[in-house]
């Protein structure tokens, strides 16, 4: 996967698991939602992005290890993340 494609897998794209996303400085205002059903995501990469918060999807991530937030905007993680 290359930076600054999407990686959303849906319930219905069972045929492609995604286990890494690398959204590294795209612009990138905010996390879909929908994130939360990438549930074999290892490593997710939102770096150099202006991001103002993260949804509550990234806390149902549940496979996740890795999460870079190098050089963005958050003042906060959501309270359940890491759960």
């Amino acid at each position: 996967m290359q930076p600054g494609q999407v990686c959303i897998d849906t319930p219905h794209a069972t045929t492609h698991i995604v286990h890494t996303c690398i959204h590294v400085h795209t612009a990138l205002a905010s996390v879909p939602d929908a994130i939360r059903h990438c549930q074999q995501l290892l490593t997710l990469d939102l770096s150099i992005n202006p991001l103002g918060s993260l949804c509550e999807g990234v806390t149902e991530l549940r496979q996740l290890r890795k999460l870079i937030l190098n050089d963005t905007q958050l003042e906060e993680l959501p309270p359940n993340i890491g759960k």
